[in-house]
């Protein structure tokens, strides 16, 4: 995975934004990744998406297409890759930038 994107970016991506759409199908080769944080924060949305089955269903299709979850694994390379006094339970957004940081993932969230 070398390439990181929040859920602004999935979203812009699932709405059809033609500059978002590119950018990321272009990056998905090299391999993009997103946090589990959000993909919940996606399923939130579906939720409450008055087409929650198409919208999931697009999601999944999105993240067939190859986009990883980035979850537990990342607490435990950091647990084991930094003695540092981040609290993994309760800051999981500053454990995703320094995981970001130390194995070089480029943060590819598009800039307004």
């Amino acid at each position: 995975m070398q390439h990181l994107v929040d859920t602004d970016w999935v979203i812009s991506h699932l709405r059809g934004y033609a500059p978002v759409v590119r950018r990321l199908d272009s990056l998905l080769p090299a391999g993009v990744g997103m946090s589990i944080i959000s993909l919940a924060e996606l399923y939130d949305g579906i939720l409450r998406s008055p087409e929650p089955d198409s919208d999931e269903r697009a999601l999944r299709d999105l993240i067939a297409a190859g986009i990883d979850i980035v979850d537990a694994d990342v607490i435990a390379w950091f647990k084991s890759n930094s003695p540092t006094d981040i609290d993994c339970q309760t800051d999981i957004n500053q454990v995703l930038r320094e995981y970001v940081r130390r194995e070089k993932v480029k943060d590819s969230t598009p800039t307004p």
